[in-house]
Formats: structure tokens, C-alpha cells, sequence
């Protein structure tokens, strides 16, 4: 947390006179969001579903909208506030906080309560000193430690430090409160999702101008404070895919990102094969990920080597299907019988039709003259 928090200054600095970044966000299959009021969404060509301000949407990115949670009646007309879906790292879980109090499988939950859809009260908020007047805005976990992640509406004085709207404030029941990150200025986190230590999603409770740039009250924001500055990308506008989102608050979120493509490189940096050995099989391993097909270029290069003398030359991919964790690439090797001593090539990983090149991109292939060792062995047996 003294990472984050020391980060304060540049953060709102950064949010006062910087726009957005140009880099790519993190990639998302499906998002779940909360609005603060009942929005007709499009389910099909000729299709569409009222979701209560009480309930979930889902806006699969291939796909579109489906209905995830609609709550109507059991909530008592209250609105969805924060909301965490749960995952295998910290509990499966959903939770939930809401606008108004409410009875939730016979527990009474209080605006700035945390709970589970079962009625388990996780979070509170009398127990640990938040004041009956403030709520819990946008609700997360820290993957890394499983620690909740909130925003508050208003100014609260928690564990002896005051937050705010602006605040990410981390809370666990054996440490109590701490500031997990900060926006600075005026903002107010609505609805929030923590992709990891260094990685947010987000939305503001109104429009917000960033650096010149309007945000929606509905845009996703991603804030990656991996960097010397934190930096802020657009990460999805529902609007973008159905206009009626646009009268809507985005009041709580949960993404789900996509699994990652992975990295594609050498397994080793160098190898060898003899003049006469007629080829060489080299191999591209893929790390960190294992989704989707990718198509990887490849290219030889001549060094000592040259292509139609020595080898043949290779253009083309190595072609990877979804799962798949490693493709080789022959080069044939051409036979002569000329002295000539060793000489080498190169292969070169170009580029990646998805996911990222990893490293050693180059592997440098060394052909041993067959003819060089027939003149040792000559001269050992004379």
C-alpha cells in the first residue's frame, strides 16, 4: 500500500492535466455491469429485456447482452451498488452492496453492507465503523491477497486515515482499512473491478473531462500504474454497442478478461547440424498463455551461410491452434563435397498475428563442414 499511496501527487496530476493513453487495453471477453436505472437492452435481432436497476447485465464482446441477475421484488426497489464476482483464486462467491436496506435470505443488509447472494454479510458496515450516511460505491478484491477493494460516496474517517470518493480503500477483517490507490482531484470511483496489483477498471459516477477528452459515466476505464506514471485507457463503452446505455450510470462491474494468447520464441538461442545431416528441425515454444490460433512469421538470414548454397532459405508461419504450446520449422541443409569450413544462419521470429513475440527471437544455426572432420580423421589414421 506505501507504493500506491506515494503515487498520490503524479496520480492526480496526471488525471488533472493528461488524456488518455494510446497503448492497448487489457483484452476482455464479457463484461457484467449494474446501471442506476432500468435500461431495455438488445438480446437477439428482434429481441430485448428490461434489466432492473436491482439486476446484472452481461455484454459477452462476440456476442452481446443477456441478462445476468434480475433481482425485482426481492430487493425491495433498492439499487445494486457494488458488485464482485467471484473467482477460483479467492472464493467463487458473488457479492453484492447495495443503495437502501434490504432483507437478503432473512439477514438484513444495510447500504454499505458487503454479501453473498446466499445472505452472508462479509463486510459490516456498522460493525467496522462506516458511518450510517455513507455507502459503498464500487466493490472489488485484490487478487493478490483477496482483500476487499471499495469506494465510499463520501468523506468517512476509517482506521484514523479520512477517505473519499476518490480513494480505493483495501480492508480485510485483521488489518482493518489502508489506501490501496488514489485518483486524486474530484473523482468519484462508481463501479470498479481490480485486475491486479498494478491494474484497474473503472468508472466515474458522472462525465468526466480527462486532459481534454470527455469520459462517459459509462465509459470502462483501465488505470495501469505499472509504469513511473500511472497511464488511463479506454477500455470499452457499452454505448458503443447499443445507444440506449447512454442514459445510464454504470454503478457496478465486473470484467472478465480474456485468456491470454501467450508469447512465442526460440526454445534455444543456438544449435548445430552437420553439412550431411539434409535438414534442421528448430522449435517455437509459446509461454505465459495458450489461447486462440496465431500465426507466427518466420524468416531465415544468411550470416556466413548463404541460401541456395549452403541451405534453403524459409519464408512463411508456423502456424499455432488454440492450446498448442510448441511448432518446429525444417530447414534443409545443402551437401557438397567442398572444404569449407563451418559456417552459419539465422531464423527470425518477425512477427505474431496475436499475442506478443517473447525472447530470444533469433536462433542462430551453425552447419558443421562434414568434409573439415573426414580431414581430421584422415590425418589421425595416417
Amino acid at each position: 500500500m506505501t507504493r500506491h499511496a506515494s503515487r498520490r501527487s503524479a496520480l492526480a496530476a496526471l488525471l488533472l492535466s493528461g488524456g488518455l493513453a494510446a497503448q492497448s487495453p487489457t483484452a476482455l471477453d464479457a463484461i457484467h455491469f449494474s446501471t442506476d436505472i432500468h435500461i431495455q437492452v438488445p438480446t437477439g435481432a428482434a429481441s430485448s429485456a428490461v434489466v432492473n436497476d436491482d439486476g446484472l447485465s452481461q455484454l459477452d464482446l462476440a456476442t452481446g447482452f443477456s441478462i445476468d441477475i434480475n433481482w425485482l421484488g426481492r430487493l425491495d426497489r433498492s439499487d445494486l451498488d457494488g458488485f464482485h464476482f467471484g473467482d477460483e483464486a479467492c472464493g467463487t462467491d458473488r457479492l453484492f452492496s447495495l443503495t437502501t436496506t434490504s432483507e437478503i435470505a432473512g439477514t438484513v443488509m444495510r447500504p454499505g453492507d458487503v454479501f453473498t447472494e446466499a445472505g452472508a454479510k462479509v463486510f459490516d458496515a456498522v460493525a467496522v465503523g462506516l458511518p450510517r450516511n455513507i455507502n459503498v460505491d464500487a466493490l472489488s478484491r485484490d487478487p493478490g491477497s483477496c482483500d476487499l477493494v471499495l469506494s465510499i460516496d463520501g468523506l468517512a474517517e476509517l482506521g484514523g486515515t479520512v477517505f473519499g470518493p476518490r480513494d480505493l480503500i483495501q480492508w480485510n477483517s485483521t488489518d482493518g482499512f489502508s489506501l490501496f490507490q488514489t485518483l486524486g482531484g474530484r473523482y468519484n470511483v462508481d463501479a470498479l473491478h481490480v485486475l491486479s496489483a498494478d491494474r484497474v477498471l473503472l468508472s466515474f459516477d458522472i462525465d468526466q473531462q480527462l486532459g481534454g477528452q470527455l469520459v462517459r459515466d459509462d465509459d470502462v476505464i483501465e488505470v495501469d500504474f505499472s509504469g513511473a506514471m500511472p497511464s488511463f485507457q479506454l477500455s470499452y463503452s457499452p454505448r458503443a454497442l447499443d445507444p440506449s446505455i447512454a442514459r445510464a450510470d454504470l454503478d457496478a462491474l465486473w470484467a472478465q478478461p480474456s485468456p491470454p494468447v501467450g508469447e512465442f520464441q526460440w526454445t534455444l538461442s543456438e544449435d548445430s547440424v552437420f553439412e550431411n545431416g539434409g535438414s534442421i528441425v528448430v522449435q517455437i515454444e509459446r509461454v505465459n498463455g495458450s489461447a486462440g490460433a496465431v500465426s507466427v512469421s518466420v524468416e531465415t538470414a544468411d550470416n556466413t551461410a548463404i541460401a541456395g548454397v549452403d541451405y534453403t532459405a524459409f519464408v512463411g508461419t508456423a502456424d499455432f491452434v488454440d492450446a498448442e504450446l510448441a511448432r518446429t520449422v525444417t530447414i534443409p541443409i545443402t551437401d557438397n563435397a567442398t572444404l569449407e569450413g563451418n559456417r552459419q544462419f539465422f531464423v527470425d521470429l518477425t512477427a505474431v498475428s496475436n499475442g506478443a513475440l517473447g525472447t530470444p527471437t533469433r536462433i542462430t544455426v551453425l552447419i558443421r563442414d562434414d568434409e573439415d572432420d573426414l580431414l581430421f580423421d584422415d590425418r589421425f589414421e595416417n
